[in-house]
This record gives C-alpha cells, structure tokens and sequence, in this order.
C-alpha cells in the first residue's frame, strides 16, 4: 500500500512540474510581447471590467498603446491571449496552409456548431472544404439570386406597410436580421421560415443568447470549464437556446429526408448543371450520407445558418449607416443605380447589374474596413513560430483584431475617415491583401464572401433604389457589441423617405 501511495505521488509531482515548466516557458515567450502589466492571479482582467455595452470601447482603448507593434498580449487570469495588430503578422499565420488550426476558445460554441466547417480542423476540415467548395460555384449563386430578390421584396413590403405618407422612422437592425435568416434558410436548405412576418422570432433570440454566453465564457476563465459552466444560470440558458436550435434544424432535415429520395438523386445526378447546382447545399450533404451522418449534416446546417445570417445582416447594417451618414456618397449609389436601370426603373435589379454597382461594392467593402462584421477570429499554432521578431508559442491562442488591421495608417492613410473610393481596383492592387481580411483569408477563408457580397448588394440596392435614408440623429455617437458579430448596441435608427430613383429624372 505504501509504495502505491509513494508511486501515486510520484505521477502527481510529475504531472505537476510538467505543467510548471511547460507553462513557465510558455509565459517567459509571451512576456516578452508588449501589452500591459498583469495583476497577480488576475491577470489583466481587471482592465476589461465594463458593462456588456462598453467592453468593445474598453477593449480598443487597452490596444491604443500597442498599435505600433505587429502583436500585443494580455493575461486573462492564468490563460495569455495574443492579439495581432498588423497585416504584416496576420499574412505569414493566415497564408499558410499549416496554421489552419482554430482557437481553443472555438471550443465554447462546439455544443451549437460541433465542429463543422467553421470549427473543425485537419482532416476533417479538409474534407468538408473540398465537399462543400462546389456548392458556391457561381452558377450556384446565379440560382440563388431570385430568392435573395424575393425576400428582400418581402422586407420592402413590410417597410411600405409601415411606412405612413411616404415616410417611416425605424430600427433597421432586426428588419435586416430577419431577411437574412428567410435567405439563408431558402438557400441552404430549400426551406421557408418566414422570420420577416414572425417578428418576435425565437431562432434570432436563441442566436444573440449564444453570441453573449460566448462571450462571457472567454472573458470569465471558470467558466472555461465545461462541468462548472453546466452548473451556472448561464449554462442553462445555453442549453434552452440549443434546444430551439438544434430543434429546428433537426426538423429541416429530417422533413427533406422525407422527400423522394429518388427525385433528389435524379437532381443531383442530372447532366443538367443548373439543376445539380439548385440543390447544391442540404440536399449535397444529404447525398453524401454514406459518408455524413445525420449529426455531421446538422453540424454543417448549423455552421451555414449562423455564418450566413447574422454576418450578412451586420454587414448590410453598417453600410445603410455610411450611406445614411454620408448624403454625398447616397447620391452617388443612386445614380449609379439609376445608369444601370437606365431608362426602366422598375424592373428588378439581375446578376448582370450586381457586376456594373462597383461604387456600391466599394461602399460595402469600406463600411466592412470601419466596421467588420466579424471584429475578432482566432488560431492556435501546431509549434513555436517565429514571426516579426518574436517567438510565439504552440497552444496559446491568437486572436486577429481585424478591426485594428483595418485601421492601419500605413495602409489606410486617415483610417477613420469614410472613403469607399479606397477600394477601387486600382488601389487595391497596391495595397497588402492582408490589411483588408473581413472574411478572413488565406486556405481558410470564408466560403460563402461572394455569396455575402452579393446578398448585401442586392438588400442595400433594393432600399436605397426606394428610399432616402437618414440617421434619426446623425450626431449621436453609435456604439457596439462585438460578440460573434459587431453590431449597433442600440440598434440601426434610420428615417426612410420613399424617393423611388425615377423621380428624379
């Protein structure tokens, strides 16, 4: 008994120095990182306590005095976080086709997502790539586009109903989230949700509530502990949220998976490429089920659900703020719009058009630079990598601050300043790829950005084709959350004057 009491605490002290050292050095690396000064135990966080609606403010203002350097650390307790502040730092991780490997902190939403698309890494997320790289072909999205059409026409219809004498004074936000999740929903899986008629959508709530438990999680480091983290209110709140969720997309399936499968093996297997392609999503993955399983297929569902609402919906948000900001750069979408239209104002816009609204898609790409809907990703590297100077240890996660990337004065001379004329072809073409990254980039980056591009061109287009737009009160100060998303704290508030673009001829 003696020497198995002696063998045991053995193991445990040599478990134990194991961690000290490896740990110890691990901190020794990232110390050597500018950022600020940790407290004892608590790190840094006491510097990021803040109301939910300021800590996206609180936590640009602790980088301010770090913005010279490529990367900036802070101590969350006991765990390092590395930030990347330059496209410099951001090229060499997110070009290789070795550092694919997503952030320990992805781990808090495997219970939502699993580790699909967006989560997974190595083998697995190869495969899926390569499966679902086809279902974005361009033909693709040429037959996705009349839904994106359709519901957008929905999301005017409920403007116009609203609208009294011409005229209507809303929060745009939610109107927006809402039609993104009817897109998406039709697209992906060939199923209509109606969320722009169903206005206290539980599926929308379900999604904030994850995006704010996320959150807490990594700003919280016991709650990085899943058993603890069941225990807590916040837990349980998850868990309702996934039941909704997960119920729903359970349901979608199982109610295609009713379907002929012989109709659907016919569309797939078609010489027909339009009809292969009209399928491309649910019903590819439903096709692949020898290979998926129906827990694999959710997660994917899952995955494409969420990067195709609420991203969508945020991007087209901030760009109707800059074009309601900036009544200059309004005009000159609408009369881009009407030279495209020409001398037929009503008809409706089609994939042709989409390519000649390059002042549109300069609006977009800018708004997306001042307020990127995804403001934070993060990796986790494989071994010890040198970059720009520093050694930055395996494990530790690294998270890219796109919206400090974005806002390089190298890059971006006045970064603050509105200027969609930046993305022109011809400046582009000058500047690093890697300072413009609101989809990522690299081997990893989103799969869907021209099917995001050209939904937000088709929303945006549609309402100001229609409309005057104006801030309710242009000199308020908008703030944000910055969850899984980077979204107005007290929503989009807009005035909408009806002003169909022929009436100004």
């Amino acid at each position: 008994m003696a020497s198995m009491l002696l063998l045991a605490g053995v193991l445990i002290f040599s478990v134990f120095v194991y961690f000290y050292f490896k740990n110890k050095r691990i901190g020794q690396l990232v110390d050597r990182l500018p950022g600020p000064q940790p407290y004892f135990l608590l790190g840094n966080l006491p510097q990021f306590l803040a109301k939910r609606e300021d800590l996206f403010d609180v936590f640009v203002q602790r980088i301010e005095d770090f913005k010279w350097s490529p990367f900036v650390r802070f101590w969350a307790a006991w765990t390092p976080r590395i930030i990347v502040l330059k496209a410099t730092a951001a090229e060499v991780i997110l070009s290789s086709p070795q550092m694919i490997n997503k952030a320990e902190i992805y781990n808090y939403i495997h219970e939502w997502l699993g580790t699909g698309l967006l989560t997974s890494t190595g083998t697995k997320w190869h495969s899926r790539r390569k499966l679902l790289t086809p279902t974005f072909h361009f033909k693709i999205l040429e037959e996705f586009f009349p839904i994106i059409q359709d519901q957008t026409n929905v999301l005017l219809t409920i403007l116009e109903d609203r609208s009294s004498h011409g005229k209507l004074t809303l929060d745009m936000y939610p109107y927006l989230a809402r039609c993104a999740l009817d897109i998406i929903c039709e697209t992906a899986m060939g199923k209509s949700v109606s969320a722009q008629r169903n206005v206290e959508s539980a599926y929308v709530k379900s999604i904030n509530d994850m995006g704010e438990i996320f959150v807490k999680r990594i700003m919280t480091p016991w709650l990085h502990y899943n058993w603890l983290f069941s225990l807590t209110s916040l837990g349980r709140k998850e868990r309702k949220a996934l039941k909704l969720l997960h119920g729903f997309t359970d349901k979608v399936i199982k109610e295609r998976k009713l379907e002929k499968y012989d109709k659907a093996e016919e569309s797939i297997t078609n010489s027909d490429g339009i009809k292969k392609r009209r399928l491309a999503f649910l019903d590819l993955l439903l096709a692949e089920s020898s290979n998926l399983s129906d827990n694999d297929i959710r997660e994917e569902v899952d995955t494409f659900m969420f990067e195709g609402h609420d991203t969508t919906s945020s991007g087209v948000n901030w760009a109707l703020y800059n074009i309601a900001k900036y009544p200059e750069v309004q005009e000159k979408v609408r009369t881009e719009l009407q030279e495209i239209l020409q001398d037929d104002f009503r008809r409706p816009f089609t994939t042709e058009d989409l390519k000649q609204m390059k002042y549109l898609e300069c609006v977009i790409k800018e708004s997306m630079r001042l307020f990127p809907p995804v403001p934070l990703f993060a990796r986790t590297l494989a071994k010890d990598t040198d970059i720009c100077g520093y050694t930055i240890p395996a494990g530790v996660d690294i998270t890219f601050a796109t919206f400090i990337i974005h806002k390089d004065p190298e890059f971006y001379p006045d970064p603050e300043k509105f200027d969609p004329d930046r993305f022109r072809s011809e400046t582009m073409a000058q500047r690093n790829p890697y300072a413009y990254i609101p989809f990522s980039a690299g081997p990893r980056n989103c799969i869907g950005q021209k099917f995001a591009l050209m939904e937000e061109k088709v929303m945006v287009a549609q309402i100001v084709r229609n409309y005057w737009i104006k801030l309710q009160d242009p000199n308020k100060k908008i703030k944000v959350f910055a969850e899984f998303i980077l979204r107005p704290v007290d929503g989009l508030w807009l005035v909408l004057e009806k002003k169909p673009i022929e009436t100004e001829n």
